[in-house]
């Protein structure tokens, strides 16, 4: 018994550590992105808008690796956040909706009767966030991304894209695999990071084909969501 005790610490003071070291390299690396963004704006270069483009990208990859660095399943267990699906889905949609627009998508907020679950607020809005983003990417210009709270524990993203069979998904989970839709410059974290988030909160990033083209973000994944219609 004692042996797995000491398995256990060793492997929670491991975990510690890598939480540690993402927290301060992606803190190191916020001030010279600061500098650049600033140095940026002094150029008058067609150029400028492009690389802005990718330090924004670099700025919000180290905001979800902070975000990351401070999530785990034990802080969610002593002190998360009841939190409600449907608010946090109306609340992101009504801020990505006006840079959807001017990208040349719509996005809409469904509300298919929620349940509330315990989670770290901030870790599951980041989470909600890139895959609403992902899923405007994914859309042609013109289309519209549907995302639906609920039914239970879910948040779906319909998009117009062609849809990602369960392989698919998973292969873009995995660190530094990018999708086709992915901005130039992307290190392809987004979606890992968010799959993490999942992991941490016991839910799961699953494909919501052949029903339509999108991702559900199942919080209760031992509920199947079969018969789920729109």
């Amino acid at each position: 018994m004692s042996s797995i005790n000491r398995l256990t610490q060793q492997l929670d003071l491991h975990a510690r550590r890598q939480e540690a070291f993402a927290s301060d390299a992606a803190h190191e690396l916020k001030t010279p992105l600061a500098l650049l963004a600033l140095e940026l704006d002094s150029i008058d270069t067609a150029a400028r808008t492009r690389l802005t483009e990718h330090v924004q990208n670099l700025s919000q990859m180290i905001d979800q690796l902070l975000i990351l660095a401070r999530c785990n399943s034990a802080l969610v267990k002593q002190v998360g956040d009841d939190i409600e699906p449907g608010a946090v889905a109306r609340r992101i949609v009504a801020e990505l909706a006006p840079s959807a627009l001017d990208a040349g998508r719509s996005l809409s907020f469904e509300e298919k009767q929620p349940a509330g679950f315990l989670g770290l607020e901030e870790a599951v809005s980041a989470a909600v966030r890139t895959i609403v983003d992902n899923a405007v990417r994914a859309t042609p210009l013109g289309g519209n991304v549907t995302v639906i709270a609920g039914p239970g524990k879910c948040i779906c993203v319909v998009d117009g894209g062609a849809g990602l069979s369960a392989g698919a998904l998973e292969k873009l989970k995995a660190r530094g695999v990018r999708s086709d839709s992915a901005p130039g410059g992307s290190a392809g974290l987004g979606l890992a990071i968010a799959d993490r988030i999942m992991q941490v909160h016991d839910g799961e990033l699953q494909t919501c084909m052949p029903q339509f083209a999108g991702i559900r973000m199942n919080f209760e994944p031992a509920v199947v969501a079969a018969g789920f219609k729109r």
